[in-house]
């Protein structure tokens, strides 16, 4: 069953994750404009929290990027994560494994969250979502991330 995870579910935990995060934000943000055919490796970082929630994420900015997600894929490790933008809402048919889901709007505000998205299931669509980060089961639980925190993208240098 999906789990739609609200501001009252989650308690942040201390992960001592503080001087990893201090790392990724010396790369440069990911911006609206950056060139949506390149697929690069960036870090997804919960500001409000300061902590780490993908350290080897891949962008899938383009259409054909955003259509494969992660299908085909056999795990997601930890660490590793997918930011889809634009999008508004996933799913999960065809997948093998579980994933939690942050929805975010164009300042990374984190709108809603999935925790676990099930194979086979379908994430609501959230309107005033800008872009999705899909993550390992169990990462928004073990950094604390609710409603309202502000994500934020970075290229790993």
């Amino acid at each position: 069953m999906t789990m739609v995870v609200t501001a009252d579910d989650a308690l942040p935990e201390e992960t001592g994750e503080t001087a990893a995060f201090s790392v990724f934000t010396t790369g440069r943000p990911v911006e609206e404009r950056d060139n949506p055919g390149v697929r690069s490796s960036v870090a997804v970082l919960n500001m409000t929290r300061s902590t780490v929630l993908a350290t080897r994420a891949q962008l899938a900015l383009s259409a054909a990027a955003r259509a494969r997600g992660l299908l085909g894929r056999k795990s997601l490790e930890e660490g590793e994560g997918l930011v889809i933008r634009p999008c508004k809402g996933v799913h999960s048919f065809g997948m093998k494994f579980a994933i939690d889901v942050a929805y975010a709007n164009r300042a990374g505000v984190v709108v809603c969250l999935l925790a676990p998205l099930l194979p086979g299931k379908a994430g609501p669509m959230v309107r005033e979502t800008s872009w999705v980060v899909e993550l390992p089961e169990g990462v928004l639980a073990r950094t604390g991330t609710v409603i309202g925190d502000r994500l934020q993208v970075f290229y790993c240098k």
